[in-house]
């Protein structure tokens, strides 16, 4: 059979986000590169930059001097306390206004309809507006209008889209979840701590069942990190380095297995699943 196609899911993370850049680079070093692509919140942003054809190397210098200012601005409380609209401007600057059409790697950008409680696939059209509603946090930043709704991060839905990446039917499927912990949260100590360990509740819940859905999750330590500090960046890179070398065996492993013909996927499945 042909070479197996892989597809990456990228959750959602906030600033922990800069993981999966890690993540990437320790699977290239492989020589493993995704055939597809899905991305949540703040993979949505790494998955952008990276599907349109960013050096992992130029995608370190972007992470380690990125700041908020870059990405979000006060707003008069109405709908949310910030303006995500940086990360728009953020995707712009970068790889200008750049269409879905046109990214090396085809990508889907998970978003949650706030009003009909839906999960929203974004694969058509302008892809920064995309990323930033994905990533606009319910309670921190102000809701996206679009068509005759509201949009929200799509963590609500779907932290970890695995199921998103399914369907562009690939041979194997890796996720990664920044967002995978075992113990409890730490006390919050403002609102923005408030807004995300409730958004955490409902990723916790969807991203457990994604991960059944995959046949590779890779998890990398991410629980220490403030969800909104940028200066760790280089820190957070290593840690999804780190986590992506561990499973780097099991990935290659599985790729020759699926080349290896029918009936291995199915065993594949059971055995990570076990």
């Amino acid at each position: 059979m042909d070479k197996p196609t892989l597809g990456l899911a990228l959750s959602g993370g906030t600033a922990k986000s800069v993981a999966h850049i890690g993540v990437l680079e320790a699977l290239e070093e492989a020589g493993i590169r995704p055939d597809y692509l899905a991305g949540t919140s703040g993979g949505a942003i790494v998955g952008a930059i990276y599907a349109a054809g960013v050096p992992i190397s130029r995608l370190k210098e972007i992470a380690i001097n990125l700041r908020w200012k870059h990405l979000a601005r006060i707003t008069f409380p109405k709908l949310g306390l910030l303006s995500n609209s940086g990360v728009q401007r953020l995707i712009t600057d970068l790889l200008g206004d750049v269409t879905f059409a046109e990214l090396q790697i085809p990508l889907s950008i998970v978003a949650t309809d706030l009003l009909r409680g839906t999960k929203v696939v974004l694969k058509e059209g302008r892809v920064a507006p995309a990323v930033m509603m994905s990533s606009s946090i319910p309670n921190v930043f102000e809701p996206i209008p679009h068509d005759d709704t509201l949009i929200v991060d799509g963590g609500l839905v779907e932290y970890l889209p695995v199921e998103t990446v399914l369907e562009y039917r690939p041979d194997l499927v890796v996720g990664v979840n920044l967002g995978y912990r075992e113990t409890r949260s730490t006390l919050p100590r403002h609102l923005l701590h408030v807004a995300m360990a409730v958004t955490g509740v409902a990723a916790q819940h969807n991203a457990r069942l994604s991960e059944t859905k995959a046949d590779i999750v890779i998890r990398p330590s991410t629980a220490r990190f403030p969800s909104f500090d940028l200066m760790a960046s280089s820190e957070l890179i290593g840690v999804g380095y780190s986590a992506a070398k561990d499973r780097i065996p099991d990935v290659l492993a599985a790729l020759d297995r699926v080349q290896a013909g029918p009936g291995w996927m199915e065993r594949l499945k059971f055995w990570n699943r076990a």
